[in-house]
C-alpha cells in the first residue's frame, strides 16, 4: 500500500479527535493529493473524502444551506477535487486552501483573452 494512503480508516463524515493528528497533517494531505494528482489513487482519495468533506458540509451549513443540500455540495466540491486534481500544484498552495477554492475555480469564467475584437 502506498505510504500517503496508510491511514487508519473512519466511517464516512468521522474526522479524528482534535489533536489526534500529526503536526505533519497538511503534509500528508498534500501527498494524498498528488496521488490523486499523478496516480488517480482512489484510495488517497478517500482519504482527502473522509477528511474534507464533513468541514465543506459545515461550511455551507454555516452559509444557510439545509444539511441535505450542504452533503450534496460537498460531494459535488469532492468530486471537483477529484476531476480537477491535475491542477494541484503543493508549491502554490496549501492543500485545504486548494480544496476549498477547487469548487469556486471551476465555475468562474475564463479571462478573456485578446482585446475582443
Amino acid at each position: 500500500m502506498d505510504r500517503a494512503c496508510a491511514t487508519q480508516r473512519r466511517p464516512m463524515g468521522q474526522s479524528p479527535r482534535r489533536g489526534s493528528e500529526p503536526a505533519s497533517g497538511d503534509r500528508q494531505r498534500a501527498d494524498l493529493l498528488e496521488a490523486v494528482r499523478l496516480r488517480r489513487d482512489r484510495l488517497a482519495f478517500t482519504d482527502l473524502f473522509h477528511h474534507y468533506a464533513p468541514r465543506l458540509k459545515s461550511l455551507y451549513v454555516g452559509r444557510g444551506a439545509s444539511a441535505a443540500v450542504a452533503e450534496e455540495l460537498a460531494q459535488e466540491a469532492m468530486l471537483t477535487v477529484w476531476r480537477r486534481a491535475e491542477l494541484y500544484d503543493r508549491r502554490r498552495a496549501n492543500v485545504s486552501a486548494w480544496i476549498y477554492d477547487c469548487p469556486q475555480q471551476a465555475h468562474r469564467p475564463d479571462p478573456p483573452t485578446g482585446s475582443g475584437r
